[in-house]
């Protein structure tokens, strides 16, 4: 039975775990009728298949609270986000739009990649459309994320490719518009004479594509908000007068990092966590290996 709401209990996992419970419930919960109820007694050992079907179920409400979480830092970067783009004059500085696409962006993926899941209280196509949509938003936020870059670079001037984060960020493109063409291929319907037997063998590599690409994302958005914050005036520093030795008093002296500082830390570990907690959310346990 399906839960009513769209992140919902009923995972792919949790449905297998459900199908099965009748197979566990007997031996957790109903005694032989001659037991004694005075003494103590021992319970019958779950079947090594009762036990992966407990062990899934588990691991499905683990995944939907991860789904869960994710949403909730996927507001908190939305947020963290908005409060930078403020801090450092906002509309009128061209490449603060940058940083600002690309988080509404990576949040889409977040739904996108969730969406199959966890989205049970939508149909199957509805999940699928959601999926392609989200990440063809991307798409057209991450250009126009790319197009404030290089205005911005040619208005001072500055040179193009030359950071870390900026070489990560083509790869990371190249590599998404690769994804998505085999993809919209495979699995788009525009396409109906592709074979069953194509879907089948490419959906594995898809998965792990997807799921590669979103983490990569993630990793190249960390490094452009370090960049970032290495162009500020204060480079994220306050003035101390002697060697912080104790890592204590570093921790005591948080408050000093200038605002937009700590606002870009939290923009960071907002997208760190939300990628960690959506990794989690929809990889495939699997069976326990016997």
């Amino acid at each position: 039975r399906r839960n009513s709401s769209c992140i919902a209990l009923g995972s792919r996992n949790l449905d297998t775990a459900t199908r099965t419970s009748h197979k566990i419930v007997p031996r957790l919960f109903f005694l032989p009728e001659t037991t004694d109820m005075s003494e103590p007694t021992e319970t019958t050992p779950l079947s090594p298949e009762g036990e992966e079907d407990t062990q899934a179920l588990r691991i499905a409400k683990l995944q939907t609270w991860a789904c869960v979480g994710a949403h909730v830092w996927a507001i908190a970067a939305l947020v963290s986000e908005g409060v930078w783009f403020a801090q450092h004059r906002g509309i009128k500085n061209v490449f603060n739009w940058h940083p600002l696409l690309m988080v509404v962006g990576f949040c889409f993926m977040t739904v996108s990649t969730l969406s199959f899941k966890h989205y049970s209280c939508m149909s199957r196509d509805l999940r699928k459309t959601l999926h392609g949509v989200g990440w063809f938003i991307m798409i057209i936020l991450g250009t126009l994320a790319m197009l404030a870059v290089v205005t911005q670079h040619n208005r001072h001037p500055y040179a193009h490719m030359v950071s870390l984060h900026s070489w990560m960020g083509l790869f990371t493109v190249l590599f998404y518009l690769v994804q998505f063409f085999f993809g919209t291929y495979a699995y788009g319907g525009l396409f109906p004479n592709v074979s069953i037997e194509f879907k089948k063998n490419l959906m594995a590599f898809h998965k792990w594509c997807g799921i590669t690409l979103y983490q990569i994302t993630a990793v190249v958005m960390l490094l452009g908000i370090q960049e970032k914050e290495g162009f500020l005036p204060t480079n994220c520093e306050y003035h101390i007068t002697q060697a912080q030795t104790n890592i204590f008093v570093s921790f005591a002296n948080l408050y000093r990092i200038p605002a937009e500082c700590k606002s870009a830390h939290v923009l960071g570990f907002s997208i760190l966590v939300m990628s960690v907690l959506t990794s989690f959310a929809v990889f495939d346990f699997g069976k326990k290996s016997k």
